[in-house]
């Protein structure tokens, strides 16, 4: 079983043959979140603090690697609009590759 087909093409690369191979379907349990926002949503403030964020605008959550594949540039960019007219913060999750360029452009920024 793969999941997404940068893996499905790295056991393709290994020799396992296409017949052998079925995709994995993405789920969420959703259950195990609702329980994880009910224990954690009375901390809310003190997370939100841990991260500099000390009022109560919207945060922007990315999580995932910082890889072209994801263009985590056009994110920013994107971000760069949305914030001028629409106050909140955008919280990245993940490395990558593209952590040094990422890093390099938002020093830029600031």
């Amino acid at each position: 079983m793969y999941l997404g087909e940068a893996n499905r093409k790295y056991l393709e690369y290994y020799g396992v043959p296409k017949e052998r191979l079925y995709p994995a379907i993405y789920c969420v349990d959703n259950q195990y979140f609702q329980t994880q926002y009910e224990k954690l949503y009375p901390f809310r403030e003190s997370i939100r603090k841990s991260f500099g964020i000390f009022n109560h605008f919207p945060v922007i959550l990315f999580c995932g690697r910082l890889v072209e594949m994801k263009c985590p540039f056009l994110l920013l960019d994107a971000f760069q609009l949305l914030v001028k007219e629409f106050p909140c913060y955008l919280l990245v999750v993940g490395d990558g590759p593209l952590r040094k360029k990422w890093k390099k452009k938002l020093q830029r920024i600031k």
